[in-house]
């Protein structure tokens, strides 16, 4: 039920091309210390990034499950202002990335600056402060009773940041990036379900991570990273990528087209419907709120 990435940064094109293509962050960025990165083409790095959701994406989707705005569900806003290194600020970068697509689209206000001063905060620890900085924090501010037009401000930064790191070889910390914001969204749909336990739409959402849990991984997989994101990260989301396997797919002809929002795959008149239980859901959330714990302590 996730759409392809590829169809946000196409939204958000028109609005990059404005923006120029000056790139001062160019020389900043070689200052953070190198990361080894495995023998592999751009190409098949850019094929399975585009496989995961962008924290966006994943908003919009919850959103659109009909559950009630939760603001104790997000992340601490205090755990930004610790000291961290460059492996866990790109993880929070993007779980509070998520947690300010969940504000805007909501429509919480005090919420949506308090998660952006996060956000602004992190980048500049890893040198994106070209790209999210007060100036960023003033258009979304003048912004603030257009919850579209704030979409659209922090869709084309967040593109502009991805693609500039991708330029300055910075591929493995986007790649954290995008793995904090999967881990956020995942833990906020899990949350949400179990507020909501009669939402169904809730837990198809989680369900239909099994599908972008094996690109996250093999996304990861292209970089080497410290032990401890090894330990806190990477072994982690192998062991919940297991319980995702326990998910199958069921196989019918179509009767009902009003099920159709629920349905993954169509091949030839059949359809794939995924078989899960409220025990695998169950789960799903405790080893991703354990990885989430985790990340930071």
């Amino acid at each position: 039920m996730f759409k392809n990435k590829l169809s946000i940064l196409i939204f958000s094109f028109p609005i990059l091309c404005l923006l120029g293509c000056e790139n001062p962050e160019k020389e900043t960025l070689s200052d953070l210390p190198a990361i080894e990165n495995k023998e592999i083409s751009d190409e098949k790095i850019q094929a399975i990034y585009f496989g995961v959701p962008s924290p966006m994406e994943t908003t919009i989707i919850l959103k659109n499950s009909g559950a009630e705005f939760e603001a104790s569900i997000m992340y601490p806003l205090e755990n930004y202002e610790k000291e961290l290194n460059q492996f866990e600020t790109s993880i929070l970068l993007g779980m509070y990335s998520t947690d300010l697509n969940y504000c805007i689209l909501s429509s919480k206000k005090k919420e949506t600056l308090e998660e952006l001063n996060a956000v602004i905060s992190l980048a500049k620890q890893i040198h994106l402060d070209a790209v999210v900085n007060e100036s960023t924090k003033h258009r979304v501010e003048y912004n603030l009773n257009n919850r579209d037009s704030m979409q659209v401000i922090i869709g084309s930064t967040f593109w502009k940041m991805e693609t500039i790191m991708k330029e300055n070889d910075r591929d493995a910390l986007s790649s954290l990036i995008v793995a904090g914001g999967w881990i956020e969204g995942l833990y906020l749909a899990c949350e949400l379900a179990e507020i909501n336990p009669e939402n169904s739409l809730i837990q198809q959402i989680i369900a239909d991570q099994k599908y972008t849990i094996s690109n996250l991984n093999e996304l990861l997989s292209f970089f080497v990273y410290d032990e401890a994101v090894e330990e806190s990260l990477i072994s982690p989301l192998k062991e919940i990528e297991k319980i995702f396997d326990e998910i199958k797919k069921d196989e019918y002809e179509e009767t009902n087209s009003d099920n159709k929002e629920f349905l993954d795959d169509l091949i030839i008149g059949k359809y794939f419907k995924l078989k899960f239980t409220p025990e695998i859901i169950s789960s799903i959330h405790s080893s991703i709120e354990a990885i989430r714990n985790e990340l930071t302590n």
